[in-house]
């Protein structure tokens, strides 16, 4: 006797032939009509004999598993036995527009198109293609065909990681399982989440596996071992979870009440020193008038005034720095006519006392009095020979320098689309500028998604130069990097650039640069060189230096280390060099 499983029902079926003597008022499970049509005989029915009340028309049993119709071309409609869960009180058919509840029915799961089994092989419904096999050859799993298993069963689904009841995909060999719904996502789609259309990839790709991705919604780390399905784009190296792509992304509500978004600093500025230690004298009752001449607590000469940009002519036309805030001086300054010394007129008025929110003592205002001795910003966690604000408490060893003390509590940013605000914490984040952990307890970051920022990454300037190309200026980028389909390799250290981070990028000469790389250059260390001194055992003059430009031992120290890679003094006439170290043992003639 002839006998199938179906998909349908739990217990075999066996063929049976009805005589017009059996009983008539049964009807086909699939169809839902009487199992001996009026003025038939002899009908062939597949039936149960557990249950005794289930029965199939033969036709309805091998009705195909898979189908496409010309009034639903874009997707296939698969062959259902029970309404999914969230179809509870029924649903309407797309073609007659009758209330589904029982039976048979083709459904789409992409965009809920539903159907009657009689009204999808209607003439106008116009089937182009059907499929009456159970099985299907996935891209994802190559090595075996999945058998369709269109009851719903309680699984993790192999491909985006959701545990529920659903109709799916399984692979008899092995343990791999998918939802109907996840197997028949489109190999391209596009989505709000993002500009570009994405591509659909059976876990990370192997050309990413160098560097760590995250889900641009969850921002989950992408691990190269879960083999988790993503939509991703090539161009941008934008990752998105299959899960995530499904639900709607919340929107954010930005709070900004009493803040005044025209009022809010804007970074990276053209001149610092200018625009944010100006806002921060007026917030201070300190913005004076210029006057021509001031004398300034930390030189010994009178400083005169002078409303231009200032060029060193004797280093290579290379900026002049502020002494205080270490920025360039671009337009109105101070400077002193016997000594290489030069202040921004806003760093001039700097006030001498400060009450700082993130430190209960008062701080005054200092300056070392060697131009080579340094200290760390509690804040930015940087060395730097400037101004700084120091605590006179005793057993305090609080330090603040110029630009971190002139920092609002808020700002705006160009790379994030909320304000960021100051946020004093020993939570562990990490900077979505550099890639590294922020350790400091001063950071910069959104209250509203996970955006951080280290405060010397937040002052980054907008463009730079290189000592590799002197001409053109770099600028600094933001991911997604879609400008630069190829790999970013740093002209500086020649390794690869992770282009999950900023990066400083010049467009004319393709040179890129990691921004570490570009900050441990002598103009972003926080601290100024160029600086000469005079000292009795030497005959030449020695110029400090934040990198010696030849690998030397120091000619004072009994264990001639090499000082190549920190700063030191050097002799510009023989290859002659002296730690800081040493240096500070005697004492200059000038």
């Amino acid at each position: 006797m002839e006998s199938i499983t179906h998909f349908s029902h739990e217990h075999p079926l066996i063929l049976l032939k009805l005589l017009p003597t059996d009983e008539t008022k049964r009807i086909c499970y699939g169809c839902q009509q009487p199992l001996i049509p009026e003025g038939k005989y002899d009908i062939d029915v597949y039936g149960c004999k557990s249950c005794t009340k289930f029965f199939l028309h033969k036709s309805c049993a091998q009705l195909p598993m898979e189908i496409v119709l010309k009034s639903h071309e874009q997707h296939s409609l698969f062959l259902l036995s029970e309404l999914p869960s969230k179809y509870s009180i029924g649903f309407g058919c797309n073609l007659c527009f009758e209330l589904l509840q029982h039976g048979f029915f083709y459904h789409c799961y992409l965009d809920d198109f539903i159907m009657h089994i009689k009204c999808a092989f209607k003439e106008n419904a116009g089937i182009i293609s059907f499929n009456k096999d159970l099985t299907l050859y996935h891209p994802s799993h190559k090595h075996y065909p999945l058998t369709i298993q269109p009851r719903p069963s309680s699984f993790l689904c192999d491909a985006c990681d959701v545990e529920d009841k659903d109709l799916s995909y399984q692979c008899t060999s092995c343990h791999y399982w998918i939802h109907r719904r996840c197997a028949m996502l489109p190999s391209t789609t596009n989505h709000d989440v993002h500009t570009h259309p994405l591509s659909l990839s059976f876990g990370l790709p192997a050309e990413y596996h160098n560097f760590d991705y995250f889900c641009g919604m969850c921002e989950q780390k992408l691990h190269t071992r879960q083999h988790l399905w993503l939509y991703h784009c090539q161009l941008c190296r934008y990752f998105v979870h299959i899960k995530c792509m499904a639900t709607n992304k919340p929107q954010i509500e930005v709070d900004m009440k009493g803040l005044i978004i025209d009022d809010l600093p804007h970074l990276p500025m053209a001149d610092k020193s200018v625009e944010l230690i100006q806002r921060f004298l007026l917030r201070n009752n300190s913005l004076d008038n210029i006057q021509q001449e001031v004398a300034i607590f930390s030189h010994r000469h009178p400083l005169i005034y002078a409303n231009e940009q200032i060029i060193d002519e004797t280093e290579d036309d290379e900026e002049v720095l502020c002494d205080a805030c270490i920025e360039p001086i671009i337009s109105r300054h101070y400077h002193c006519a016997e000594c290489r010394f030069f202040l921004h007129t806003e760093c001039a008025m700097l006030p001498h006392e400060l009450q700082h929110p993130s430190h209960p003592h008062p701080l005054n205002l200092f300056s070392n009095s060697r131009f080579d001795e340094v200290f760390r910003c509690n804040h930015c966690n940087r060395n730097s020979n400037g101004f700084f604000f120091h605590c006179t408490m005793e057993g305090c060893e609080f330090y603040l320098d110029v630009k971190c003390a002139a920092l609002p509590n808020v700002l705006e940013h160009e790379s994030h689309n909320h304000p960021l605000f100051q946020i004093i914490s020993s939570e562990i984040v990490y900077c979505r500028c550099c890639g590294y952990y922020l350790w400091e307890t001063n950071f910069f970051g959104c209250k509203y998604c996970n955006f951080d920022l280290h405060l010397h990454c937040l002052m980054l300037p907008k463009t730079t130069k290189h000592r590799f190309d002197s001409k053109n200026s770099l600028t600094l980028r933001y991911p997604p990097h879609s400008y630069h389909a190829r790999p970013f390799d740093c002209a500086e250290c020649e390794e690869e650039i992770n282009p999950n981070y900023w990066l400083y990028h010049c467009e004319e000469s393709d040179l890129s640069f990691h921004v570490d790389c570009i900050n441990r250059s002598w103009k972003k260390n926080n601290s100024k060189f160029g600086q000469k001194i005079q000292i009795t055992s030497h005959p030449h003059p020695l110029k400090y230096v934040y990198r010696a430009s030849v690998k030397s031992p120091c000619h004072g120290c009994e264990s001639k280390r090499y000082i190549y890679h920190s700063s030191s003094f050097e002799c510009e006439t023989c290859n002659f060099h002296l730690c800081r170290r040493c240096v500070q043992k005697v004492e200059p003639l000038h």
